[in-house]
Parts: structure tokens; C-alpha cells; sequence
């Protein structure tokens, strides 16, 4: 059985949540960098990635993008190895040690085995000042011929026609246009994200094809914005296609896979499906839990999703224990402050508001807005659906007052957002005569 990576994570969670200043490296493949990347991009950690942002290593740039986040402790710069391809970018790197050390946050730098190897060797003066080494493991692989890095004949046929470079630069655009694109659907922005995906979905169809890793990353991307916009035939039609893909090529007890069974079941569920969601999630359960162990982010994932289930089939009392698992775990690894955390903070209200217990939902209720304002800002489209959350427990204790303030704020964020012609604005007005 392969090592799990539950360890490292609960690591990153500490350095989240408790560690003082300091230089960090964890040493994990792209692949999982890229999951990292994921778990932790919706909190209030900084993540550079070299990937995106192609160059050699350069300690100013590194400071001014630290100095932009002022309100941020913790940053992860991924793919690290990817900036020090030369002696030189090794050499400034050992010089600016100390530099480092001064900017008073916690660094983290991801990097490959490889890369790791070179910092030991090359760059000891860096290495010296490194407080832990965090080692994150490959999953298993079902079908490794097939996997990362691996194209299809098309790709092969392209590379005698065009130049490599410029296949390159194409795959390089599709990246960014992808990260993008997540950025945002957190910021609401869906149909921004929607485009941003169609166009990197057509260049690595084209490129690697239909059938490979990274066209079904996008396939998966391309679920959540459509999910997000209510539309849940084209969400099912991207969620199974990903699913698909990543059962082939990875198995089902991988992450990768786990998450699109995940969106799947979340689909079943909001249409109403709750013993094919509930069955769903019980065998990814049963399949995964005892690969991943407990406290991996992707286990956190299926509970929650399963407490939503039962939530939705009027079985509060395990819902609430759902929700709780996924609490421990998130907690553990994300810190307070994650969108995650908020949403967790959400549902769990929502079934004391069924068991009538109002006080306690009046405070998650309160939790979650106030992670989400820092995180997402105070005028952003999502903050819509927990402050009509929490003025309704407000009126359910007639505290009218305060509910009344909730009801305009509503109101004026859908009048921006939305206009005033729009659904939506129509029920703030509803909910604020009421």
C-alpha cells in the first residue's frame, strides 16, 4: 500500500494555523502540487505558481507580490523548480537567504524530488534555513501508460508540422486561461470563467485529446461553472466525461477520481436523486477512506457531501455528524478562515434552523459570513445566500431590526449585481416588505 498523504496535510495545516514565521519546503510531483494548489486557493493563503507565471527566480519579484497581500501570513510558491534553471538563478537564490527570512511570513516552497535534490546540493545556504521538509507521495495509478505527459497520435502528427515551441506556448495559455478561470467563478464571475475554459478546452483537444488527464481537468472545471450557474445538464454531461477519463487512467481511489464521483453525487442530490447521490458517496467511502486515511481533504469532501444528502432527506441527526467530520478534518488542514470552513458553517446551521435550535444557527450563520466577507469581500453575489440565512433565523426570533439590515443589504447587492429587473431582486424586495 502506498504511503498516505493525510500526514503532510494535517503539517500544512499546523503551518497554517500555529507556526511562527519561517521558511518551509514541501517536495511533491506537479500533479499533486496541483492539488495542493486547489485545496488551499478558496482561503487566505497566498499561492504563486511558476507555472502561470514563467521565469527565473528573482527575490524582488517574490517580495512585491508578498507586500500586494498585506493581510496574508502564509504563501505557497509552487513549482518552484521550475525558477531555478541556471547556476545564476541558484546563486541569487543563496544570496537572498537572508532576505527571505526578513519578509516575517511563512514561505512554503513546493518543489519536485528532483528539485529538491538540486536545493540540497546547490543551493545549501537556502537549505540551511529551511525549518521542516514536508514529502507529499504520488497516488497510485491505474493505468500509468496512459497518464500525465502522455499524447495522443494527433499531438505526435502535429509536432512534425508545427514547432514544439509553439505547441508549448499553446499548452502554456491553456494553463492560465484555466487558473483564471478559477479565480473567477470564486469572484462570481461565471460567465467570465465559462469562456476563459472553452478556449483552453479547445486547445488541449486539440493538442493532447480528448481522452487525456488534462483535458478532463478542464472537463471538470467546466462542471463546477456550469453547476454554479444552475444549468445541470451541461454540469452532468463535463462531471461524467471527467469522471470517466480519470477512473481509466487513475482508478477510482484517486483524488482526481474521487472528486468528480463527488460532483457527481452533489448533481443527484440538488435534482432530487438522494439514493443514487447517498449510494454514490458510501462507495467512494468504501473504496478510498482506508488509501487516503481519514484527514485527507478528499475524505472531508465526501462527508460533507453526504451530510447534505442526508440533510435533504430530513435525517438531521446524521447530517449533523456528516457535517462535524468534515468540520474536524477541514479545521485541521485548512485553518479557520476557508471557503470551505463557511460552507460547512452554512449547512450545519441550516439543520438547527430545521431542529429549531435558532441561537446556534445564528451564530454559524454568523461564523460564515464573516469568513466569506474576508475572503471574498463585502460585495460580493455569494454573501447573498448566508445573510438571507441568517435574517431569517433573525426574524424567526423576532428581531426584526436586525433582519431588516440584512434584507437591505441583500437588495442592494442584487440591484448591483443583478439590476433591478432581475428574479432575484424581486424576492429581496418580498423578503424586505415581509
Amino acid at each position: 500500500m502506498p504511503e498516505s498523504n493525510e500526514e503532510s496535510y494535517q503539517t500544512l495545516g499546523w503551518i497554517i494555523n500555529e507556526s511562527e514565521c519561517g521558511l518551509y519546503l514541501v517536495i511533491a510531483s506537479e500533479e499533486v502540487q496541483r492539488e495542493i494548489a486547489d485545496v488551499y486557493m478558496q482561503g487566505q493563503v497566498g499561492i504563486y505558481d511558476y507555472k502561470r507565471h514563467p521565469g527565473s527566480y528573482s527575490f524582488i519579484r517574490l517580495k512585491d507580490w508578498v507586500d500586494a497581500l498585506s493581510g496574508v501570513r502564509v504563501f505557497f510558491v509552487m513549482n518552484f523548480h521550475l525558477a531555478l534553471r541556471s547556476e545564476d538563478d541558484l546563486k541569487r537564490l543563496n544570496f537572498s537567504r537572508d532576505m527571505l527570512a526578513g519578509l516575517k511570513r511563512n514561505l512554503v516552497f513546493c518543489t519536485t524530488p528532483y528539485g529538491d535534490d538540486r536545493l540540497a546540493t546547490q543551493a545549501y545556504d537556502l537549505y540551511s534555513f529551511i525549518k521542516m521538509r514536508i514529502p507529499f507521495y504520488d497516488y497510485p495509478v491505474k493505468n500509468k501508460s496512459t497518464c500525465l505527459g502522455m499524447v495522443s497520435e494527433e499531438h505526435i502528427w502535429k509536432k512534425a508540422v508545427d514547432s514544439e515551441s509553439l505547441l508549448e506556448d499553446n499548452l502554456e495559455k491553456a494553463y492560465i486561461w484555466i487558473q483564471q478561470a478559477k479565480e473567477e467563478s470564486i469572484r462570481g464571475n461565471y460567465l467570465v470563467s465559462e469562456n476563459l475554459l472553452l478556449e483552453a478546452k479547445a486547445i488541449r483537444e486539440e493538442i493532447l485529446g480528448k481522452e487525456h488527464l488534462d483535458t478532463a481537468d478542464v472537463y471538470n472545471e467546466l462542471f463546477y461553472v456550469y453547476w454554479k450557474q444552475g444549468n445541470f445538464g451541461k454540469a452532468e454531461k463535463w462531471c461524467k466525461r471527467a469522471l470517466d477519463i480519470r477512473k481509466e487512467i487513475l482508478g477510482e481511489e484517486h483524488p482526481d477520481s474521487i472528486e468528480s464521483g463527488n460532483n457527481l453525487a452533489v448533481l443527484y442530490d440538488e435534482q432530487g436523486k438522494y439514493e443514487l447521490a447517498e449510494e454514490l458517496l458510501r462507495e467512494i467511502l468504501n473504496t478510498t477512506e482506508s488509501i487516503l486515511g481519514g484527514n485527507h481533504p478528499s475524505m472531508s469532501m465526501v462527508f460533507h457531501n453526504l451530510g447534505a444528502v442526508y440533510e435533504d432527506e430530513g435525517w438531521y441527526k446524521e447530517a449533523e455528524a456528516m457535517y462535524e467530520k468534515a468540520l474536524g478534518i477541514d479545521r485541521k488542514i485548512l485553518g479557520e478562515n476557508h471557503l470551505n470552513i463557511a460552507a460547512i458553517y452554512n449547512n450545519l446551521a441550516g439543520i438547527y434552523v430545521e431542529m429549531k435550535i435558532y441561537e446556534k444557527a445564528e451564530e454559524l450563520y454568523q461564523k460564515a459570513g464573516l469568513i466569506e466577507e474576508h475572503i471574498l469581500g463585502k460585495e460580493h453575489r455569494e454573501l447573498t445566500i448566508v445573510y438571507n440565512n441568517l435574517a431569517y433565523v433573525y426574524q424567526m426570533q423576532e428581531k426584526y431590526e436586525l433582519a431588516e439590515c440584512l434584507y437591505e443589504k441583500i437588495l442592494s447587492l442584487n440591484e448591483k449585481k443583478l439590476g433591478d429587473n432581475h428574479p432575484d431582486t424581486a424576492d429581496s424586495c418580498d423578503f424586505l416588505a415581509a
